[in-house]
């Protein structure tokens, strides 16, 4: 049998790939009309940077019929203080938040692959779990009940991968939680998602081999949101 001559790295990036790509929910994922399909790839925006030119995608996410009038005044016009507000009185549940948080970050990822590990499914069963202990307890679990959080993907949490864009540290997921998301849990935050950064936390880009433009029709990372 003839030995395949596609690099080893190639198979776990689609694995990877594709793991990334099952977290968006198929409802929440965008008609292809509104994904902007005349720009250069990601390897292209780079090494034909002249040719590349700026989509503003700011208003995609309310025009494209995803988000319901409750997601959209949730996700456009609060602070975070009273945003938490919100959730203290009952204006909002903790649960309605965290979906339209998520929702839009799928949206966002969509135009501009920001995520690395969406973590929808989970922080929608932490929103949930937190409204119980507050309908139960009258309390919140603290001052940050229900407020969704992303952390960059250097931030280690238990059970997801914390790659920084190295094929090596792929499928490795944690044991432990970074400080940093331990102690915004403990605060009652949800962590929603996990954010792209450079790879190993050193190029001046976010393209690399884990990340790489999957299709040629895709778009490109660096579109103002």
């Amino acid at each position: 049998m003839a030995e395949s001559s596609e690099p080893a790295y190639v198979d776990l990036v689609r694995r990877k790939q594709a793991q990334l790509k099952s977290g968006i929910p198929a409802e929440w994922r965008l008609p292809a009309h509104l994904i902007p399909g005349d720009m250069l790839s990601l390897a292209d925006s780079i090494t034909n940077a002249k040719q590349y030119q700026r989509v503003n995608v700011i208003d995609i996410p309310r025009n494209s019929g995803l988000l319901t009038p409750k997601d959209l005044e949730i996700t456009e016009n609060f602070d975070v203080c009273r945003l938490l507000s919100q959730i203290a009185e009952g204006k909002s549940s903790a649960e309605e938040v965290v979906r339209g948080f998520s929702k839009r970050a799928a949206i966002a990822h969509q135009v501009t692959r920001c995520l690395t590990e969406p973590l929808f499914d989970s922080a929608l069963q932490r929103g949930k779990a937190l409204d119980e202990h507050l309908q139960h307890t009258g309390k919140p679990v603290g001052p940050l009940n229900g407020l969704p959080v992303s952390v960059k993907d250097c931030f280690r949490v238990k059970g997801v991968d914390a790659s920084i864009g190295l094929t090596a540290l792929a499928f490795k997921p944690s044991t432990l939680n970074a400080p940093l998301v331990s102690l915004l849990l403990s605060l009652g935050a949800v962590i929603i998602a996990k954010t792209n950064v450079s790879q190993a936390m050193g190029a001046p880009d976010s393209c690399k081999p884990l990340w790489p433009d999957p299709e040629p029709a895709q778009p490109p990372a660096h579109r103002w949101w």
